[in-house]
């Protein structure tokens, strides 16, 4: 019927950039810094001379300490529901995927300042960053068992074709955990570390 799918969604797309300019303007995480999302994926039609009858565009929103799937969810209704009120021939209906949920622990956790200890006992230099990435921490974090991420090498190195590790970055890493875990065991965290001061997620 001569309507492009994949136009509209590419309107849509244009039209998030005014949620992506209002989550830079809210107040920044500590160490996360402000929420984000990305077009993961993009498919619809079936030929170049054919006006593709449906599109489906996937994003992935990530949130912060706080911030809830049903919030976000509101967010990107909001915004379509503008685009629909100025083309209401765009046919376009939003669902929710997979929702997980952001993760913190505070700087001050024994886990936090033991593993800074650790690293310090251990000749590591002791960084504290946050983690835009989701991992498992977060369901143990929810339940109440406090857990971060830890280990070594760069996330720079890894989810690609040629992952790999320097071994003598494993060697210090379990030498970190050996005297995190004995430390933990004897109930001495290791050394305070004044400057972590931020909640780490």
């Amino acid at each position: 019927m001569g309507v492009d799918a994949i136009g509209h969604a590419g309107r849509y797309l244009a039209a998030l950039d005014a949620l992506k300019n209002r989550l830079s303007d809210r107040e920044p995480h500590p160490l996360l810094g402000h929420g984000s999302f990305h077009a993961g994926t993009i498919e619809g039609g079936s030929a170049p001379s054919v006006y593709p009858a449906t599109c489906r565009l996937v994003l992935e929103r990530r949130t912060l300490p706080g911030e809830d799937a049903a919030g976000t969810m509101v967010e990107f209704q909001a915004v379509l529901d503008d685009l629909v009120a100025e083309m209401p021939e765009v046919g376009a209906k939003l669902t929710r995927g997979l929702a997980r949920p952001a993760s913190e622990v505070p700087n001050e956790a024994p886990l936090v300042q033991g593993l800074l200890g650790a690293c310090v006992g251990e000749g590591v230099d002791p960084v504290l960053k946050g983690m835009t990435a989701w991992v498992d921490a977060a369901f143990l974090n929810r339940a109440g068992t406090p857990a971060v991420c830890f280990g070594p090498g760069s996330i720079g190195q890894a989810h690609s074709a040629d992952e790999w590790i320097d071994p003598t970055e494993i060697e210090r890493c379990a030498a970190v955990l050996e005297r995190f875990s004995r430390n933990f065991l004897k109930g001495d965290q290791g050394e305070m570390l004044n400057d972590a001061t931020a909640g780490a997620g």
